[in-house]
């Protein structure tokens, strides 16, 4: 996905423009925006350096996220590179998260082979407990293990007690918000052509 959402932030962003609002020892506050000034995908970056507080708002939702030690813009750009990593430091986002029906039953379908790789299940039995796996995830709005029904509870504890505790069924159609990856490619844009225009 992220190299999905590279490609696709390098042409949002390619009108975009990097301005230092503020810059000093103790916050950074950077605008992305496209250079005719519209708010199309515009991004705002407050970096509270002594504390690593990084907040972000703007056309793409916001977000907060903390290191709780001092954090330059500079090294922001390596610690926002992992997505993953970045997502276990945000306390609060529009939305963190997204769980389509595509990315849910890919997910089913590749839980389901791999029990059938097993073998420790009849094949009639998984085969039909997958398709009422399918069809509850299609006919509920399941954003989460915590929204599981009952029902579908039941059935995966069939196949593993601690489901709730590991990858697999308890991340079914998980998917990072593309937001958030933009947030970080923007930024990682906006530090690069911040660098240029200095070594210019």
């Amino acid at each position: 996905m992220r190299n999905m959402c590279e490609g696709k932030a390098r042409e949002i962003f390619k009108e975009h423009k990097a301005t230092v609002v503020l810059q000093n020892e103790n916050f950074f506050v950077l605008d992305w925006r496209k250079r005719n000034g519209y708010d199309d995908y515009f991004i705002r970056y407050v970096l509270d350096i002594s504390r690593g507080c990084l907040s972000v708002s703007g056309d793409l939702g916001c977000g907060v996220a903390c290191w709780y030690n001092r954090v330059t813009p500079e090294n922001l750009v390596n610690l926002i590179n992992d997505v993953a990593y970045f997502v276990g430091k945000l306390h609060c986002a529009t939305r963190v998260f997204t769980y389509s029906f595509a990315d849910q039953k890919e997910d089913i379908d590749s839980i389901e082979e791999s029990y059938l790789t097993r073998g420790d299940h009849p094949e009639d039995e998984l085969r039909k407990d997958f398709a009422e796996i399918r069809r509850l995830f299609e006919n509920n709005e399941i954003k989460g293990k915590d929204t599981y029904p009952t029902e579908l509870v039941k059935i995966i504890e069939n196949y593993d007690d601690g489901w709730q505790y590991g990858e697999g069924f308890s991340t079914i159609g998980k998917r990072i918000d593309s937001r958030i990856i933009l947030w970080t490619i923007g930024y990682r844009l906006a530090m690069s052509q911040i660098g240029e225009r200095r070594r210019e």
